[in-house]
Protein backbone atom coordinates (compact mmCIF):
# COMPACT_ATOMS: atom_id res chain seq x y z
CA UNK A 1 0.00 0.00 0.00
CA UNK A 2 1.34 3.35 -1.20
CA UNK A 3 2.06 5.74 1.56
CA UNK A 4 -0.03 8.91 1.55
CA UNK A 5 2.45 12.14 1.63
CA UNK A 6 0.64 15.04 3.40
CA UNK A 7 1.66 18.30 2.66
CA UNK A 8 1.01 21.05 5.81
CA UNK A 9 2.57 24.34 3.74
CA UNK A 10 0.68 26.24 1.71
CA UNK A 11 1.79 26.37 -2.17
CA UNK A 12 2.86 30.17 -1.41
CA UNK A 13 4.64 29.31 1.77
CA UNK A 14 6.49 26.57 -0.29
CA UNK A 15 7.38 28.81 -3.21
CA UNK A 16 7.99 31.72 -0.72
CA UNK A 17 10.69 28.98 0.70
CA UNK A 18 12.11 27.85 -2.59
CA UNK A 19 12.68 31.72 -3.55
CA UNK A 20 14.80 32.29 -0.63
CA UNK A 21 16.95 29.35 -1.15
CA UNK A 22 17.64 30.62 -5.01
CA UNK A 23 18.50 33.82 -3.17
CA UNK A 24 20.77 32.35 -1.00
CA UNK A 25 22.24 29.74 -3.88
CA UNK A 26 22.91 33.15 -6.27
CA UNK A 27 24.52 34.74 -3.09
CA UNK A 28 26.72 31.39 -3.22
CA UNK A 29 27.59 31.88 -6.86
CA UNK A 30 28.29 35.13 -6.71
CA UNK A 31 31.06 35.04 -4.06
CA UNK A 32 32.51 32.12 -4.89
CA UNK A 33 32.91 33.89 -8.67
CA UNK A 34 34.07 36.98 -6.83
CA UNK A 35 36.31 35.20 -4.85
CA UNK A 36 37.52 33.32 -7.77
CA UNK A 37 38.32 36.45 -9.47
CA UNK A 38 40.14 37.83 -6.41
CA UNK A 39 42.43 35.02 -6.00
CA UNK A 40 42.81 34.77 -9.42
CA UNK A 41 44.15 38.36 -9.95
CA UNK A 42 46.07 37.98 -6.30
CA UNK A 43 48.14 35.24 -8.24
CA UNK A 44 48.54 37.04 -11.00
CA UNK A 45 50.09 40.08 -9.33
CA UNK A 46 51.91 37.94 -6.77
CA UNK A 47 54.56 37.38 -9.48
CA UNK A 48 56.39 40.39 -7.72
CA UNK A 49 55.11 39.59 -4.22
CA UNK A 50 52.53 41.85 -4.45
CA UNK A 51 49.94 39.99 -2.43
CA UNK A 52 50.09 42.30 0.13
CA UNK A 53 51.76 45.40 -0.34
CA UNK A 54 53.08 47.38 2.75
CA UNK A 55 50.29 49.44 4.49
CA UNK A 56 47.48 47.33 3.72
CA UNK A 57 46.21 46.01 6.68
CA UNK A 58 42.60 45.27 7.30
CA UNK A 59 41.42 47.63 10.78
CA UNK A 60 40.21 44.89 12.69
CA UNK A 61 37.83 47.07 15.01
CA UNK A 62 35.52 48.04 12.58
CA UNK A 63 35.10 44.68 11.06
CA UNK A 64 34.83 42.37 14.11
CA UNK A 65 31.85 45.71 15.32
CA UNK A 66 30.30 45.20 11.98
CA UNK A 67 30.53 41.28 12.40
CA UNK A 68 28.50 41.55 15.93
CA UNK A 69 26.20 43.64 14.60
CA UNK A 70 25.12 41.80 11.46
CA UNK A 71 24.95 38.71 13.91
CA UNK A 72 22.70 40.80 16.57
CA UNK A 73 20.07 42.09 13.65
CA UNK A 74 19.95 38.29 12.47
CA UNK A 75 19.79 36.93 16.41
CA UNK A 76 16.91 39.79 16.84
CA UNK A 77 15.16 39.18 13.93
CA UNK A 78 14.23 35.36 15.29
CA UNK A 79 11.72 36.32 17.78
CA UNK A 80 9.82 37.91 15.05
CA UNK A 81 10.01 34.79 12.83
CA UNK A 82 8.99 33.06 15.96
CA UNK A 83 6.22 35.20 16.41
CA UNK A 84 4.78 35.66 13.12
CA UNK A 85 4.12 31.47 13.30
CA UNK A 86 1.75 32.54 16.39
CA UNK A 87 0.75 35.55 14.83
CA UNK A 88 1.51 37.77 17.32
CA UNK A 89 1.78 40.77 14.76
CA UNK A 90 2.99 43.24 17.35
CA UNK A 91 5.80 41.03 18.29
CA UNK A 92 6.75 40.72 14.62
CA UNK A 93 6.88 44.60 14.46
CA UNK A 94 9.07 44.85 17.58
CA UNK A 95 11.34 42.71 16.55
CA UNK A 96 11.35 43.72 13.24
CA UNK A 97 12.18 47.54 14.17
CA UNK A 98 15.44 46.12 16.50
CA UNK A 99 16.55 43.62 14.05
CA UNK A 100 16.37 46.54 11.39
CA UNK A 101 18.43 49.03 14.13
CA UNK A 102 21.13 46.52 14.47
CA UNK A 103 21.03 45.58 10.54
CA UNK A 104 21.39 49.78 10.00
CA UNK A 105 24.04 50.27 12.64
CA UNK A 106 25.84 46.97 10.66
CA UNK A 107 25.46 48.71 6.98
CA UNK A 108 26.95 51.96 8.89
CA UNK A 109 30.23 50.06 10.38
CA UNK A 110 30.36 48.27 7.19
CA UNK A 111 30.91 51.99 5.54
CA UNK A 112 33.23 52.68 8.19
CA UNK A 113 35.28 49.51 7.77
CA UNK A 114 35.24 50.36 3.97
CA UNK A 115 36.44 53.88 4.72
CA UNK A 116 38.93 52.94 7.48
CA UNK A 117 40.90 50.35 4.96
CA UNK A 118 43.02 53.24 4.14
CA UNK A 119 44.65 51.37 1.52
CA UNK A 120 48.05 52.45 -0.34
CA UNK A 121 47.28 53.12 -3.98
CA UNK A 122 47.28 51.37 -6.75
CA UNK A 123 45.17 49.14 -4.51
CA UNK A 124 46.37 45.57 -4.73
CA UNK A 125 45.24 42.32 -4.64
CA UNK A 126 44.55 41.92 -0.94
CA UNK A 127 43.43 45.67 -0.77
CA UNK A 128 40.58 44.48 -3.60
CA UNK A 129 39.58 41.13 -2.04
CA UNK A 130 38.89 42.69 1.20
CA UNK A 131 37.18 46.30 -0.48
CA UNK A 132 34.91 43.43 -2.83
CA UNK A 133 33.82 41.42 -0.14
CA UNK A 134 33.32 44.17 2.26
CA UNK A 135 31.03 46.11 -0.50
CA UNK A 136 29.11 42.57 -1.24
CA UNK A 137 28.38 42.40 2.24
CA UNK A 138 26.85 45.77 2.99
CA UNK A 139 24.84 45.43 0.01
CA UNK A 140 23.52 41.71 1.45
CA UNK A 141 22.90 44.49 4.46
CA UNK A 142 20.64 46.63 2.20
CA UNK A 143 18.71 43.79 0.92
CA UNK A 144 17.80 42.75 4.33
CA UNK A 145 16.96 46.18 5.61
CA UNK A 146 14.85 46.37 2.44
CA UNK A 147 13.03 42.97 2.84
CA UNK A 148 12.96 43.98 7.03
CA UNK A 149 10.91 47.03 5.97
CA UNK A 150 8.68 45.11 3.77
CA UNK A 151 8.08 42.72 6.67
CA UNK A 152 7.53 45.72 8.80
CA UNK A 153 4.85 47.62 6.79
CA UNK A 154 3.29 44.52 6.61
CA UNK A 155 3.24 43.71 10.18
CA UNK A 156 2.38 47.48 11.39
CA UNK A 157 -0.47 47.78 8.94
CA UNK A 158 -2.16 44.27 10.21
CA UNK A 159 -1.37 42.43 6.33
CA UNK A 160 0.79 39.52 7.38
CA UNK A 161 -2.27 37.60 8.27
CA UNK A 162 -2.54 34.35 5.96
CA UNK A 163 0.94 35.15 4.98
CA UNK A 164 2.44 34.34 8.19
CA UNK A 165 5.49 32.21 5.82
CA UNK A 166 6.89 35.94 4.94
CA UNK A 167 8.99 36.84 8.08
CA UNK A 168 9.95 33.16 8.43
CA UNK A 169 11.35 32.60 5.01
CA UNK A 170 13.10 36.94 5.20
CA UNK A 171 14.65 35.65 8.31
CA UNK A 172 15.84 32.22 6.78
CA UNK A 173 17.80 35.11 4.47
CA UNK A 174 18.74 37.57 7.79
CA UNK A 175 20.44 34.60 9.30
CA UNK A 176 22.78 33.87 6.02
CA UNK A 177 23.68 37.49 6.12
CA UNK A 178 24.67 36.86 9.97
CA UNK A 179 26.69 33.86 8.83
CA UNK A 180 28.20 35.11 5.66
CA UNK A 181 29.01 38.29 7.58
CA UNK A 182 31.12 36.27 9.65
CA UNK A 183 32.94 33.98 7.23
CA UNK A 184 33.34 37.83 5.03
CA UNK A 185 35.46 39.01 7.91
CA UNK A 186 37.29 35.38 9.14
CA UNK A 187 38.47 35.72 5.28
CA UNK A 188 40.51 38.85 5.33
CA UNK A 189 41.93 38.18 8.76
CA UNK A 190 43.28 34.76 7.62
CA UNK A 191 44.66 35.43 4.55
CA UNK A 192 46.39 38.29 5.87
Amino acid sequence: MAAQIIVTDSGRALRARVVVLLLIFGDLLLLLASSIAAFGYTDALNVSGQFHAPGDDVPLVPGLLAMLATLASAAAFYPAARAAKNRLWSDVARWTRVALGAAAVAFGLQIWFIHSLNLVQPVHAYGSFVMLLTGWHAAQLALVMILGGIVLGRAVRGRLAGREYVPVVTGYYWYWVGLSGVVMWAAPVVLR
